[in-house]
């Protein structure tokens, strides 16, 4: 999805939050003042960076006032429910 917008940060929802990979995760991480996180994707390990769906609106105007443009991906199934939180 980054080859079609290649200036937007990029957050795929997975489950209760949406990700953010590679640069963007690195770009997210140093705005939010947040640690960045890794994920291990067949073998390789990634930058990636966790962000809570109940919040993303609030996410979104901080990237909006830093300039950044964001584009949402959405699953197209319901998103299991989980029991608990996210851990930082």
């Amino acid at each position: 999805f980054k080859w079609q917008y290649p200036d937007a940060v990029i957050l795929i929802r997975i489950d209760d939050a949406y990700e953010v990979f590679f640069e963007d995760a690195k770009k997210v991480a140093k705005l939010l003042g947040m640690e960045l996180l890794h994920k291990d994707s067949n073998g390789e390990n990634v930058d990636m960076i966790a962000l809570p769906t109940g919040a993303i609106d609030l996410y979104i105007e901080k990237f909006r006032k830093a300039g950044l443009q964001v584009a949402l991906i959405d699953e197209l199934k319901e998103p299991k429910k989980k029991t608990g939180s996210i851990e930082e």
